[in-house]
């Protein structure tokens, strides 16, 4: 029995031993590091303030006012730039609704400060009609690093010099896992612009073959975001229409809904028909007969799964 018991003792410690590098490995990591890395992990991605304005479009007892110019858009993804570090990204901002021309377009370089702590951000300029990538030249921006640090479930960031050249003296930022908001001068009723986090759907649009058939040809196999995603096409019956997308806040019901709707002649029309269900939901569709829409969480497996329905669309 003591020879068991010893061989034990030697076998555990020797597990302890082995356990050891690992561990000592682990903490090498420090704070900053880990901060990098969750924002590199959560801050890619599209994102839309249009819930932000809908709740500024109405006043209580007033009018419905028109944010439209206050739309922005954002997205953020990951730059394979090695000449620049292993923690790049594409900030691309529009607004009022452009999708074409980036209002703010920005390589950020991140990377932990551990003197000061915080993660610095180093900008850099997009050259004009250049592809990016291994090969590019990036034109540092001096005086503009942004300095970020948790606060909270926030990770806030705030220019380190007041004085750059490139970017308002106010500029700010704050990021979440869910959302992005960013702030340069005032908008409607506030100052931040409320960005939240969008999930990406393919859809597909089915016409019937002839009139008042069913609808069983593929005539759009589209890419849309949750976040007030939109895209117009004409029907075989001529009418304009456009496909939204939306996780709206319900008042009523103290929670938000994930809603997708066809409109006639835009925003402007009439609503033709429209379904809602649980915003995490990971496929959403409508059938009034006249159209079908399908949508499903874009992934190569479901897209793949979108064509292998309609063969001969």
């Amino acid at each position: 029995m003591y020879r068991l018991i010893r061989k034990l003792l030697i076998l555990l410690s020797a597990a302890a031993c082995v356990a050891m590098p690992a561990t000592a490995q682990e903490r090498r990591f420090t704070l900053m590091d880990r901060q990098l890395d969750f924002l590199m992990e959560n801050w890619p991605g599209e994102y839309d303030n249009i819930e932000q304005l809908e709740l500024l479009a109405v006043s209580y007892g007033g009018a419905r006012k028109d944010n439209s110019a206050d739309r922005t858009y954002a997205r953020v993804a990951r730059l394979d730039a090695p000449q620049l570090g292993d923690n790049v990204l594409l900030i691309e901002d529009y607004r009022s609704n452009d999708r074409t021309t980036a209002f703010r377009k920005r390589v950020y370089v991140l990377s932990s400060d551990e003197t000061i702590k915080a993660i610095r951000v180093r900008q850099f300029r997009v050259p004009e009609g250049t592809k990016l990538g291994r090969d590019t030249k990036f034109q540092a921006i001096a005086g503009c690093d942004i300095l970020i640090n948790r606060k909270g479930d926030f990770y806030e960031g705030t220019l380190a010099d007041k004085n750059c050249s490139d970017d308002p003296a106010d500029y700010s930022m704050k990021l979440s896992a869910n959302q992005y908001w960013t702030k340069a001068g005032m908008i409607a009723a506030g100052s931040w612009r409320h960005m939240e986090k969008a999930r990406r759907f393919a859809c597909m649009i089915d016409f019937p073959k002839t009139a008042g058939g069913r609808p069983t040809v593929t005539h759009h196999y589209i890419k849309i975001h949750d976040q007030g995603g939109e895209f117009s096409f004409v029907h075989p019956d001529g009418r304009e229409m456009l496909l939204f997308m939306r996780n709206t806040w319900s008042d009523g019901m103290h929670r938000e809904t994930f809603v997708i709707g066809v409109l006639e002649d835009g925003y402007s029309g009439k609503t033709l028909v429209y379904a809602w269900g649980n915003p995490g939901a990971d496929r959403i569709g409508v059938n009034p007969v006249f159209l079908r829409v399908q949508c499903d969480l874009d992934t190569p497996q479901n897209v793949q799964m979108q064509k292998d329905l309609r063969p001969d669309s």
